[in-house]
């Protein structure tokens, strides 16, 4: 089990074992299990599912690496959806 401090998610608490990795965040729960060809995001408080592909998930999500000067500028990690000309804060 993994604690961190997200400055996008707030807690972030990672269970990681030998064949799955399941991450809460933000009132939902994020699991990858073999053959990890999908992810699962879970909200428990609604009790709804989303399963997309993984290909399918990272074509909608933008990864960003935090550059020298963000990192100076106080920014620690940055994740945007992909939208041409509109970015959210995930």
């Amino acid at each position: 089990m993994i604690r961190q401090q997200s400055a996008t998610y707030g807690t972030v608490t990672c269970f990681v074992t030998n064949n799955a990795f399941r991450m809460d965040a933000m009132g939902m729960q994020i699991f990858f299990t073999p053959p990890y060809k999908t992810i699962r995001l879970y909200n428990p408080q609604t009790r709804t599912v989303f399963a997309p592909t993984i290909q399918a998930f990272d074509s909608r999500v933008k990864w960003h690496q935090v550059s020298e000067d963000e990192k100076k500028k106080g920014i620690i990690e940055k994740i945007l959806a992909k939208e041409k000309n509109r970015y959210t804060r995930l």
